[in-house]
């Protein structure tokens, strides 16, 4: 039993942390939010991750070893890139396809009636501003490789695509009242703006070195 408790709270921290990961595997409990990769919510994220590896680390029980193994080797992982120049820290395009397969997760899988998914990609939409401003106030003056500022930039175009030609289409196979499209429109809009400010920041960035890229010996 506790190796079963154990398990349900890594998967309940996954999700929780999560959000648009849950919203593509079927969890649908955060699909109006967005991660939280301020400085404080990544340190609180490490800290979990952390402790749960401990108690993985502690619990002994063949009826579940492979999946406390896969728990235990997906926190490894994902702490060592939170610690490296590679995760959220360093890397836009992490920040910017968050924001848009945010919405796209809840505009392609059919799992619930559409205006009820119309309303939690209203609210993911609202939040698609202050997490980009985020992403400028993580990063911070850190110089980012090229070619990931490159790859950003792509995914701002074309998350103009999606928040024009896309959410309108969406809008007319939803069948929304005028009130409601009208509201998805605005905040489709001030998300769009967002991407484009977010683009032109990466294009005043300082690119780093190529050698910035590798993961290195280890």
């Amino acid at each position: 039993r506790a190796v079963s408790d154990a398990l349900d709270r890594f998967s309940d921290h996954y999700y929780r942390r999560r959000p648009v990961n849950a919203t593509f595997t079927g969890v649908h409990a955060y699909d109006d939010q967005l991660p939280d990769w301020s400085s404080d919510g990544l340190a609180a994220l490490d800290g979990e991750m952390r402790a749960l590896s401990r108690e993985l680390g502690s619990l002994k029980d063949d009826a579940h070893g492979v999946d406390v193994e896969l728990a235990q080797a997906f926190l490894e992982i994902q702490l060592a890139e939170n610690e490296s120049g590679h995760g959220v820290r360093t890397n836009p395009s992490l920040w910017a396809g968050e924001a848009i397969f945010s919405i796209v997760g809840l505009m392609t899988r059919d799992f619930a009636p559409v205006r009820q998914r119309v309303e939690s990609a209203r609210a993911r939409l609202a939040g698609i501003p202050p997490f980009l401003a985020q992403a400028e106030a993580t990063i911070g003056a850190r110089a980012i490789p090229a070619a990931w500022t490159a790859r950003a930039r792509r995914e701002c175009e074309g998350a103009c695509i999606l928040l024009t030609t896309g959410v309108e289409r969406w809008i007319t196979s939803a069948d929304l009242s005028p009130a409601s499209a009208a509201e998805l429109l605005t905040v489709a809009r001030v998300a769009n703006r967002a991407f484009a400010r977010f683009a032109d920041w990466l294009a005043s960035r300082p690119p780093s070195l190529d050698s910035a890229l590798a993961c290195g010996p280890d």
